[in-house]
């Protein structure tokens, strides 16, 4: 079901641990982040006012309700026009600094750096 690689000769037995448990955690993570994705979507589409499974009709109210609603239609609206334009601005501006750091050398250069890749 799953192999390890071929490992390099000078890899230990932690190397080979450590490569295995990186890959462990990253799959936690990754179910952590898209189950609860996977549970939801199909519920949203259910007909029932209560969340239950197994789905016993399937219904497009919910998404037509919120439409429909005036502050939820407004906030909606308004996140299909900022998303964009954020991402296009957040994307411009990323590349010009990756290129500026990546080219020069300069005293602040380090600090820069972390205080951009920091969450």
């Amino acid at each position: 079901m799953f192999k390890l690689p071929e490992f390099p000769a000078y890899y230990g037995v932690f190397d080979k641990l450590g490569w295995l448990a990186l890959r462990l955690a990253a799959l936690l993570v990754l179910v952590f982040l898209v189950l609860p994705i996977v549970v939801i979507v199909p519920l949203s589409f259910s007909d029932s006012t209560f969340l239950a499974y197994p789905i016993e009709g399937w219904s497009l109210q919910w998404y037509r309700e919120m439409w429909n609603a005036p502050e939820w239609g407004r906030a909606t609206r308004n996140s299909f026009i900022v998303a964009p334009a954020a991402t296009l601005i957040a994307t411009v501006l990323g590349t010009l600094a990756a290129m500026g750091l990546a080219r020069n050398k300069f005293a602040a250069k380090g600090l820069i750096t972390g205080l951009l890749i920091s969450p």
